[in-house]
């Protein structure tokens, strides 16, 4: 998600806030102390401007590079 947000020129508040969440719930998310479910990872393609497909796509061929 870091990479996401970097891409995209948005900080850990900015993106919490188009979240409608504290900073932290960011920061939980990206240190792995918080897991998403698939509408949170909706929600932050959207709030980023990236596709959903797109990102499920570069998700699945990280995973198979693993």
């Amino acid at each position: 998600m870091r990479e996401m947000h970097c891409r995209h020129d948005l900080t850990q508040a900015e993106l919490a806030k188009y979240l409608y969440r504290p900073q932290s719930y960011v920061s939980k998310i990206e240190s792995g102390e918080r897991n998403l479910d698939f509408v949170d990872v909706y929600e932050i393609c959207r709030c980023c401007g990236e596709g959903f497909e797109d990102f499920a796509a570069r998700f699945v061929q990280a995973i198979k590079q693993k």
